[in-house]
């Protein structure tokens, strides 16, 4: 291995540098927040628990998606987070152990063992609130309203020419897609299911970020690269990057 191949990352890790790295910093502050806001409260599981409880309940896929190594220490068979919703049911069922409703938020780093197709990350962020202990109409209501009101904050964000980094914004698909099939209706399950579809978000993705080229006046950043500079900041034209 020569010197500079020492200092590749793996295939599908990236790192976020600046300024983008602060802008999602600030995205995600503010995500939480919000959640907060609404009476979820913010948790952090480990990103490594032992295999059989990052396991329980979950499918095959998750298997499959999650690193394996072997504890040192107990000799005992680990796996590195590939979906924090499981985790956090765990800490709802195990940790908590409330009588009343519960409700949770989340937002972090997991790590897949293979991309979803090729190109993708295999590092994304996921962000999710839970709703435990009632399984009434008002609960997917307020999933609903939640959603509409993450995607507000979201677009306020866009509105000011910051697109969300992939990985967060991939993140906030599955959170309005796991909101959508709580609600009642072939046409929220039917859009619920498209958003797990990886293309699927990618073309969404890139929609968006074509709207606001169109506009001439924002920043449009997708993948940690300025691919347009509106007439408004001052700045060159269109497809500005930096040299490789």
């Amino acid at each position: 291995m020569n010197r500079i191949d020492r200092w590749l990352l793996p295939e599908g890790v990236e790192e976020i540098l600046p300024p983008e790295a602060m802008r999602l910093e600030r995205l995600c502050r503010e995500i939480i927040d919000l959640l907060a806001g609404w009476g979820y409260e913010f948790v952090i599981p480990p990103p490594i628990e032992y295999l059989e409880s990052l396991l329980t309940g979950a499918g095959e896929d998750l298997d499959l998606q999650t690193f394996k190594l072997i504890d040192q220490l107990s000799g005992r068979l680990m796996g590195v987070r590939a979906d924090i919703t499981p985790q956090v049911a765990r800490i709802d069922a195990h940790r908590l152990q409330r009588d009343i409703p519960v409700r949770l938020c989340y937002l972090g780093s997991v790590l897949h063992a293979r991309p979803g197709k090729p190109g993708d990350t295999r590092a994304p962020m996921q962000a999710g609130a839970e709703l435990y202990g009632h399984a009434g109409i008002a609960s997917d209501i307020e999933i609903v309203r939640l959603m509409l009101a993450t995607l507000a904050r979201a677009r306020a964000h866009m509105d000011r020419g910051v697109l969300p980094a992939r990985e967060l914004f991939d993140g906030l698909c599955l959170l309005f897609a796991g909101a959508l099939l709580l609600t009642p209706g072939f046409v929220t399950d039917g859009v619920g299911f498209l958003l797990f579809v990886p293309p699927l978000r990618d073309a969404l993705r890139t929609r968006l970020a074509g709207h606001f080229q169109a506009s001439g006046q924002t920043r449009v950043w997708v993948d940690g690269q300025e691919v347009y500079r509106g007439p408004g900041h001052g700045g060159p034209g269109q497809n500005r990057q930096r040299p490789g």
